[in-house]
């Protein structure tokens, strides 16, 4: 594990089994009051043009939660030739394995034993990887804003699936996952109406008898349809 270099702000650059995991921690000594863990989304255009690795979403966000440790969750995979063509990996390595369970058991050794209550955060990818990390976790509180349900049914998770022989495929439809793992964690999903690109594939499963009748049944899981936006809808809370 990584040196801390300072109370506010640490890197942490950890390896397993020949994946290298990258952290940035804020407020370390803060967990008591309570820990944020924030996955990243898939690369944005913008962070590609500007050739910024690695990659942390939502980074700026850590000065409205000063009173808390906040972690921001790389891409580990985000170099790799396949994430070249989809921007993400979903956390899942070119070799097929999901790393969502190793980085949720990292970052509980960062933070220690010691700490107050726990809230995942992730967008789009980092939506995914939000909802079904805060299983891992053990986490209080679980927002995942736009995030995708089916890997297979979304046009950019499924491009990297098909590209690899993907080897637990239970983690590719998180409802799927929610069914045979129930969260004993507030779990909110929040999407904006106007999100015309992406909205079908957070709904379509939603209504899906399958699974709107476990969402119903569950006092849990909230889904929230918001339906305003100073944006195009997809990740409105960057709004």
């Amino acid at each position: 594990m990584s040196q801390i270099l300072e109370d506010k702000l640490s890197t942490h650059i950890i390896e397993r089994n020949g994946i290298t995991y990258r952290f940035i921690v804020k407020n370390l000594k803060k967990a008591i009051n309570g820990v944020i863990i924030f996955f990243t989304s898939a690369k944005s255009q913008a962070a590609k043009e500007r050739n910024i690795y690695p990659y942390y979403a939502r980074i700026t966000w850590a000065k409205y939660l000063h009173e808390y440790c906040t972690i921001f969750v790389a891409d580990p995979f985000e170099l790799s030739p396949l994430c070249d063509m989809t921007n993400g990996s979903w956390f899942i390595s070119p070799s097929g394995t999901s790393v969502l369970q190793t980085i949720s058991s990292l970052c509980l050794d960062i933070i220690g034993k010691d700490h107050g209550p726990l809230m995942t955060y992730g967008s789009s990818m980092g939506g995914y990887a939000s909802l079904l990390s805060g299983y891992f976790l053990g986490a209080d509180v679980v927002i995942a804003e736009c995030p995708q349900i089916n890997l297979y049914e979304y046009p950019s998770s499924k491009k990297y699936l098909d590209n690899i022989n993907i080897l637990d495929k239970s983690i590719t439809n998180v409802f799927d996952f929610m069914v045979h793992h129930p969260p004993n964690h507030n779990t909110y999903i929040y999407v904006c109406i106007t999100d015309i690109s992406h909205i079908q594939y957070i709904i379509d499963p939603i209504i899906n008898n399958k699974y709107s009748n476990f969402i119903r049944n569950s006092n849990k899981i909230n889904v929230i349809i918001q339906s305003l936006s100073e944006r195009f809808g997809h990740a409105n809370m960057n709004a």
